[in-house]
C-alpha cells in the first residue's frame, strides 16, 4: 500500500461505520485491539497521522509531476473530513461531500498512480513477533529497577514503537523505521555514564537491556520487510540477536550473567 490506498481504506471504513457511534469509537475500532480506550488526546494524535499522511500523498503527487488541479478537490475534502475541528460533526455529512467530489474515486486513481511508492505487505506471523517482543520488554520494564538514565531509554524507545505499530495501518512502515533509525542511534552514542552504569548493574538490569535491543533488532528487521529498498540490513538488525557492536561498547557489554 502507499500514502493513497491507505486514505482510501479509512474512508472506506468510515463511510460503512456506524453513523451514530462516537469518534473515538470508530477509531478504536479501526486500529484494532491495542488501541482499545482512545482518549480525545489519542484521538488527536490519530488525526495528526492521517493529516500528515494526506500531505505525504500530496507532497509524493507532485514528485512525479501531478498537476495540482487533479488532486486539489480531493486532498481539500479529505483535509476538511479530517480536521480536528471538526470531530463533532457526524461523518455521513463528510462522506456526502466526498461521494460529491468523487473523494474515493479519486484515492484509487491516486493509489495506482503512486504504485511505485506501495511498501511490502507484512504478514501477521512477522507484526506477532514484533508485538511478542514489545509486550516482553513493558513487562521487564514494569518488573525491573533499573537505572534512570537506562529506564528513560528503554521507555522512549518501547512507546515509541508503540505508537509506530499503532498508526500502521494510518502511516503504514515509515514511523517504525524512524524508531529503529532513532533507537540505534541513541544506542551508538550513549554516554559513558549510562555505558558504566549498565556495565556494573546486575544481572536483572542486563537483562532488559539485552531484550531492549532484541525489542529493535526485530523492528529493524520488520521495517526491512516492510521497504522495497531495505534500510537497515542484517548487519543491523542482527544487534538484537547477537549484539552485533555498533560504534558504541554499550551494545555489547550487557550480557547477562
Amino acid at each position: 500500500m502507499n500514502s493513497a490506498s491507505r486514505l482510501h481504506t479509512i474512508i472506506q471504513f468510515f463511510n460503512s461505520a456506524d453513523p451514530n457511534a462516537s469518534i473515538n469509537t470508530a477509531w478504536e475500532k479501526y486500529l484494532g485491539p491495542a488501541s482499545n480506550a482512545l482518549t480525545e488526546e489519542d484521538v488527536l494524535t490519530v488525526i495528526q497521522a492521517v493529516l500528515a499522511e494526506i500531505r505525504s500523498m500530496e507532497v509524493k503527487l507532485r514528485s512525479i509531476g501531478v498537476p495540482d488541479n487533479l488532486f486539489h478537490d480531493c486532498v481539500s475534502q479529505l483535509r476538511t473530513g479530517f480536521s480536528p475541528t471538526q470531530l463533532a460533526v457526524p461523518w455521513k455529512s463528510h462522506h456526502e461531500q466526498m461521494l460529491k467530489r468523487a473523494t474515493p474515486l479519486a484515492l484509487q486513481w491516486a493509489a495506482w498512480t503512486l504504485s511505485q511508492f506501495d511498501e511490502n505487505e507484512i504478514d501477521e506471523m512477522a507484526m506477532k513477533s514484533l508485538r511478542d517482543s514489545l509486550d516482553a520488554q513493558e513487562m521487564l520494564l514494569q518488573e525491573t529497577d533499573l537505572p534512570v538514565g537506562l529506564r528513560e531509554m528503554l521507555e522512549r524507545q518501547t512507546a515509541g514503537l508503540r505508537r509506530a505499530l499503532q498508526f500502521y495501518k494510518i502511516q503504514g512502515i515509515g514511523p517504525v523505521q524512524k524508531v529503529v533509525s532513532d533507537s540505534i542511534g541513541e544506542l551508538a552514542t550513549a554516554p559513558q555514564d549510562l555505558v558504566t552504569e549498565v556495565e556494573t548493574s546486575p544481572s536483572a538490569v542486563k537483562q532488559a537491556f539485552e531484550q531492549g535491543k532484541k525489542m529493535i533488532g526485530k523492528a529493524a528487521e520488520f521495517a526491512d520487510k516492510g521497504s522495497k529498498v531495505i534500510k537497515f540490513g542484517s548487519e543491523v538488525y542482527k544487534l538484537g540477536v547477537t549484539g552485533l557492536q555498533l560504534g558504541q561498547s554499550l551494545l555489547t557489554t550487557a550480557n547477562p550473567t
